[in-house]
């Protein structure tokens, strides 16, 4: 007996090439899995390390400055606003702040445990790798490109 309920279509037709089709992902599928995730595995966990300190320095430079600089702003419009409610909103903002490390965690130390799970942490690991690349850049902007010169202009 056929299956009352077809799963989704396989193949998709190209429009104005007859008989031509592909498979939905197919080209992702073997770009992930072309991967060397050893090497990538190798580099997250130095990426992480480097995100997590960066996090701390940003964190901690942004204590710094906002007890010594008279005019402090901060520049993160949600942090701004978490700020202004006193000892709560700033535990809070760091909360927030730290708490993104933990699924970062969870990308980098994920192993593969079925064969079948492959391209899923190959995913996994090329996603935590791009994220960490960005971040640790963005972080390293922000700490060595304003929180640093403003504290040494205070010292």
């Amino acid at each position: 007996m056929p299956n009352p309920y077809p799963s989704k279509v396989s193949r998709i037709i190209r429009p104005g090439v007859p008989g031509a089709s592909f498979e939905p992902f197919d080209r992702e599928r073997r770009f992930v899995s072309a991967l060397d995730i050893h090497w990538i595995q190798r580099a997250l966990w130095p990426l992480l390390a480097t995100f997590v300190i960066l996090n701390f320095s940003d964190a901690l430079t942004t204590l710094f400055a906002a007890a010594m600089a008279e005019g402090f702003v901060e520049l993160n419009p949600l942090g701004a606003q978490l700020f202004r409610l006193g000892l709560e909103g700033f535990m809070l903002a760091y909360l927030l702040k730290f708490v993104v490390i933990v699924p970062l965690f969870y990308m980098v130390a994920l192993r593969r445990s079925d064969p079948k799970d492959d391209f899923q942490v190959r995913l996994l690991k090329f996603t935590a790798f791009v994220v960490l690349v960005a971040a640790d850049l963005g972080l390293g902007a922000i700490v060595l490109g304003n929180n640093v010169p403003l504290l040494l202009s205070h010292l």
